[in-house]
């Protein structure tokens, strides 16, 4: 989400477009950011169209110009492709419509066609309250037993911008190692449409497998981490896709989106990593019921001994036959 954006004049003066309220002295902070911007262009050159500069749960996103230097404060887990284009009409729409020849004030005036266009792009989308409910369905139905050896250990709903919209975790306090990758893939993936992401990792019960899934063309991601066995993978596959497909026909449903008002919830009783490991006992105990090396040499040998005095029986009866 864009939470200011102003743009730094060559004078080191800088003069707000938009702000919700961030509570900056931009006059200190405009003069300060323009001679970082000037340290990084020395060290750097000047060939560099964007920057990027994190600090804590902000991005400031920087674009130089020949009209100033621009710069957009947003969520540090937004997507920065999405914040990239965003940038760039906001840059576009304005330098068409402000006159940089007249002294500019502390914060620019703008027609109220302008500031629509500008609302328009800033705007973040709703996340659907219809998807948060039919995952939050699927997950229950998987839960009654329809799942083989599958364990659900995260499962999000998560925007492009605005990071993680619903979330369903095994514990209250939300899993913060799993929902910061989580948000790091999200921030780097190309913004195109029907995006697929897995990864894959060894586990004790089997694999684990993490999911990212594009609803579509939407803003709107899955992501769902699972343990599973290795037997399981296809399973878990169809009911991924299966929930994908679920969630593209419900954003098609017309009327309005309710916002989604309780973001977290607990993942359903599922069974216990215990019974997959007790599997994998139960099977150790199967090869230890195996006759060690030893045991097996000796009742191999026991077997070819057997083996050559059938044949010798056998070779002796034809011996007798012959001579009748």
């Amino acid at each position: 989400m864009i939470h200011a954006l102003l743009i730094i004049t060559q004078d080191g003066i800088g003069h707000v477009v938009h702000d919700e309220g961030m509570g900056i002295n931009f006059t200190l902070f405009s003069g300060m950011l323009m001679s970082l911007n000037k340290f990084l262009t020395q060290i750097f050159g000047k060939e560099h169209l964007y920057r990027e500069i994190e600090l804590g749960r902000y991005t400031l996103l920087l674009k130089d110009t020949d009209k100033g230097l621009w710069v957009c404060i947003h969520d540090v887990s937004d997507n920065m492709e999405l914040m990239y284009s965003k940038l760039d009409d906001l840059v576009k729409l304005l330098e068409r419509k402000v006159d940089f020849e007249k002294e500019l004030k502390a914060a620019i005036e703008l027609d109220d066609k302008t500031k629509k266009k500008i609302e328009s792009i800033i705007n973040v989308k709703v996340v659907p309250q219809a998807l948060q409910s039919f995952i939050d369905k699927e997950i229950k139905w998987l839960s009654e037993g329809r799942m083989i050896n599958i364990i659900l250990e995260n499962v999000y709903l998560v925007s492009l911008e605005g990071g993680i919209a619903a979330s369903w975790e095994k514990e209250t306090k939300p899993d913060l190692p799993i929902s910061y990758a989580c948000l790091n893939m999200l921030k780097s993936v190309p913004n195109k449409s029907d995006l697929k992401i897995e990864f894959s990792s060894r586990h004790e019960a089997g694999t684990e497998e993490w999911r990212l899934r594009r609803i579509g063309n939407s803003e709107f991601f899955l992501f769902i981490r699972a343990v599973m066995n290795e037997g399981s993978k296809a399973l878990f596959e169809i009911l991924v896709d299966r929930i994908i497909l679920g969630l593209e026909n419900t954003l098609k449903k017309k009327g309005p989106a309710k916002q989604i008002t309780e973001p977290s919830a607990l993942l359903p009783t599922q069974k216990p990593l215990t019974i997959l490991k007790e599997r994998k006992e139960v099977a150790s105990k199967k090869w230890d019921e195996i006759p060690k090396d030893e045991e097996l040499i000796e009742s191999l040998e026991t077997l070819v001994q057997k083996v050559a005095k059938r044949i010798e029986h056998l070779s002796a009866i034809e011996e007798l036959n012959e001579e009748d």
